[in-house]
């Protein structure tokens, strides 16, 4: 509370004496401002395969054959401490000419693609993901939005979890093509829930 003094004098008598200085009060207001310090750290959301960027199907292994190829299974581990969804899509998907000068390889490739509900050597039960060609996963399956998921692995990010993705490729028999060639990644991205 902050105080006023003032003298002052009836003008009307001047033979009046001075009066004492009269107190007057008023208030003023007064805030406390508090603050208090937040800390706030994000979350993580980390990924990693076991193919280390490396091609899964390579020329090295000899040109794909009409008919069912030889499956290979590549491990995803989550180690992030937020729960999360996982999804996985194509990226960079090309093709060349072969034979007939026409680029058919996209076309007639079918992959299958599975999730095991643990890692590739202990995954005793699998889920197919999606059977489509190639061309069709590169057309559909392109970002996180759209790209492939299983609501039965939505990592809790309590603790590192580790599915393994198994993909097998088919070859339609189909001379058109013949000598083509085709570059696709997949790409696995978590986001959390």
């Amino acid at each position: 509370m902050a105080h006023i003094w003032s003298t002052y004098r009836d003008e009307c008598d001047e033979s009046a004496p001075a009066r004492r200085p009269a107190a007057r009060t008023g208030a003023v207001a007064v805030g406390l401002l508090l603050t208090a310090g937040l800390v706030w750290q994000a979350g993580k959301v980390s990924l990693s395969t076991s193919a280390s960027g490396s091609a899964v199907f390579d020329t090295g292994d000899g040109p794909i054959m009409p008919g069912a190829g030889a499956a290979q299974c590549i491990d995803v581990t989550y180690s992030g401490d937020v729960a999360a969804e996982v999804r996985l899509y194509t990226a960079g998907y090309s093709q060349t000419a072969g034979v007939d000068s026409a680029s058919n390889l996209g076309a007639l490739l079918t992959m299958t693609i599975e999730i095991g509900d643990d890692d590739c050597a202990g995954s005793a039960s699998w889920t197919t993901l999606r059977t489509a060609t190639i061309a069709t996963l590169a057309s559909q399956n392109t970002n996180f939005s759209n790209g492939l998921t299983n609501a039965a692995w939505q990592p809790d990010g309590q603790s590192t979890e580790v599915r393994a993705y198994r993909f097998t490729p088919t070859l339609a028999d189909d001379n058109s093509a013949q000598g083509d060639g085709l570059s696709v990644s997949f790409v696995w991205a978590a986001e959390s829930a």
